[in-house]
């Protein structure tokens, strides 16, 4: 939570990311929101969620062999089985199914959501 007091206080933006299982982050999410607005920010959530048998194709992807990341199925599907990992944090959120979707058009369309003056 420092760190996003930290950049709030300091006038600049964060992005952070997150796997949101409800309702067991509630919490958690709430104190994030709450540290933000008590600097001054504000928090605007994105959700993306691509269909299991897309993440499954995902978490063995050579990519993530270096990462701490989930990397086999068993794992994933342990966690889709025992977590609700496809609800909002809130109703209104963007939700986008990146499974088709290149990684710059999310990023614009949550740009354009957001209302964010393009980079460059």
């Amino acid at each position: 939570m420092l760190l996003i007091a930290s950049a709030a206080e300091a006038g600049r933006s964060v992005v952070s990311t997150l796997v949101f299982a409800h309702p067991t982050d509630r919490a958690y999410v709430a104190e994030m929101v709450d540290t933000a607005s008590r600097s001054g920010a504000q928090t605007s959530f994105v959700q993306l969620g691509p269909p299991t048998d897309v993440l499954e194709s995902r978490v063995v992807a050579p990519s993530r062999a270096a990462t701490n990341k989930i990397g086999a199925i068993n794992t994933l599907r342990d966690l889709l089985a025992r977590h609700d990992l496809y609800t909002p944090i809130n109703a209104n959120d963007l939700q986008i199914d990146n499974a088709d979707v290149p990684a710059d058009e999310v990023a614009r369309r949550i740009g354009d959501h957001l209302e964010l003056e393009p980079a460059g």
